[in-house]
């Protein structure tokens, strides 16, 4: 992490959204995040010299450029401007109890590989077909393909409890998210903020819309396929486990007998199929 600096918090950023014209389009958007990071930054009691030094700084920014009959308040509005956007562009350096989204940091970090619609895939990597896969058995075939599903299905599983863990910083984000748009900025976090609040919405969602439907409906199947096949394989090992040990295999050390399963069920085998997921709307 960069270590934070008075002069770091006076420089410009470079960012498009800087330009002048558009810092004076949203300079009102720009204002409201500016006071939204004031009133976080003065929550609580601090020793800390230099978030006591940006709370007066800003502050004062802030009051000059509200000031509508200064002469020069045009350079008063775009500076204060600046300085708030290059506060936002450093929130990460923020000490503790300041940064925006510290609350979410854990789950942003574990999400961001979690996302069922990134194509990547977490447990299991397909492997490239083999020159031979035409004459690859259709049991290996139908095994490999559920091996990719069910990792789509595990990831739903693990991400449905992250977002559950992040439940109390989702509505403090909502509105970090909201200013920081209209404001003109848009960082690398936010689209996996997106899936967290998307995520939550939708679990909230009493009646879901047509496409809000089509994804519950995909990701039931999924989960549907992966509770089945669970199921045969813990009847497998109970099975296993309910037969007494033989003299013989006592003390062995030998591994447990392969699975029974020569195929898998047809009826697990789920289809994978492109659903988006829906948009949060922006405020």
């Amino acid at each position: 992490m960069t270590k934070m600096t008075k002069s770091a918090f006076r420089q410009v950023p470079n960012s498009s959204s800087l330009n002048p014209t558009v810092v004076s389009e949203l300079s009102d958007e720009i204002l409201a995040l500016g006071k939204k990071l004031l009133h976080e930054l003065k929550l609580g009691d601090t020793n800390d010299t230099l978030v006591r030094w940006m709370v007066h700084y800003l502050a004062e920014q802030i009051k000059d450029a509200e000031k509508k009959a200064a002469k020069n308040r045009a350079e008063l509005l775009e500076n204060c401007c600046q300085t708030i956007l290059s506060i936002w562009q450093h929130r990460q350096e923020l000490p503790d109890g300041k940064r925006p989204f510290q609350g979410l940091e854990p789950v942003l970090r574990a999400l961001e590989s979690l996302d069922p619609d990134n194509g990547r895939h977490r447990y299991f990597q397909p492997p490239l077909p083999p020159e031979n896969a035409c004459r690859e058995s259709k049991a290996s075939q139908q095994w490999l393909k559920l091996a990719e599903s069910l990792d789509y299905s595990a990831r739903i599983l693990i991400r449905h409890c992250l977002t559950n863990a992040a439940d109390n910083a989702i509505d403090k984000s909502k509105e970090w998210v909201a200013l920081a748009q209209r404001a003109g900025v848009e960082e690398v976090e936010f689209p996996i903020l997106r899936i967290i609040i998307g995520d939550k919405d939708l679990a909230r969602t009493r009646n879901p819309e047509d496409e809000q439907r089509r994804l519950l409906e995909d990701r039931a199947g999924k989960l549907r396929g992966f509770m089945q096949l669970a199921t045969v394989v813990l009847k497998g090992y109970e099975r296993q486990l309910a037969k007494k040990p033989s003299a013989k295999a006592k003390g062995t050390g030998k591994a447990p007998a392969a699975s029974h399963l020569a195929r898998p069920p047809t009826r697990l085998i789920v289809e994978t199929r492109a659903v988006r997921r829906p948009r949060t709307p922006k405020k």
